[in-house]
C-alpha cells in the first residue's frame, strides 16, 4: 500500500489506500513520489483510477504503462485515453471472461485507447515483457 511522499521506485507496485486518491509528482530530474489526498470523489470514487492516469500525463520522460482490471462503472478510461493520447507505450485491459464486473475495462475499450486485452492470470506477463529491456529474455 502508497505511502504519501513515498519516492517511486522500479520494480515496484503502489496501490492506493482505500479512501485516498493517489497521484505521482514530479520532485526534481529522476525523482518520482506518490502522492495521496482526500480532495472530493471524482465521479463517486476515491481513491480514482482517472486522477493517478492524468497525473501522469505531464510525465512525458517516463515511459508509461496502463492497465485497467475489473471494476464498476468507468473510472480510469479517461484517464487511460489522455494517456494513450499523449504516448503511454502500452495499454492493457482486463478481458470479460476474467473480469468480475467489465465495465472499467469495457469503457477503455469503448474509448479505443486499449492496445490489448488479456485474461487477469495473463496481464502480468505481458508487463514484464513489454517493460523487459531490449536483449533481455
Amino acid at each position: 500500500e502508497a505511502e504519501d511522499g513515498v519516492r517511486l521506485e522500479n520494480g515496484h507496485a503502489y496501490v492506493a489506500p482505500g479512501g485516498w486518491h493517489m497521484t505521482v509528482r514530479k520532485d526534481e530530474p529522476g525523482v518520482y513520489r506518490i502522492r495521496l489526498s482526500k480532495e472530493e470523489p471524482r465521479s463517486g470514487h476515491r481513491p480514482s483510477v482517472d486522477m493517478l492516469f492524468e497525473s501522469l500525463v505531464p510525465l512525458r520522460e517516463l515511459k508509461r504503462y496502463a492497465v485497467l482490471m475489473t471494476g464498476m462503472g468507468s473510472d480510469g478510461a479517461q484517464g487511460m485515453k489522455k494517456l494513450k493520447d499523449d504516448g503511454a507505450e502500452t495499454c492493457i485491459a482486463e478481458s470479460e471472461d476474467s473480469c468480475i464486473v467489465f465495465g472499467m475495462p469495457r469503457a477503455a475499450i469503448a474509448l479505443r485507447c486499449v492496445d490489448v486485452v488479456l485474461p487477469v492470470e495473463d496481464i502480468a506477463a505481458k508487463l514484464v515483457q513489454v517493460t523487459a529491456e531490449p536483449g533481455r529474455a
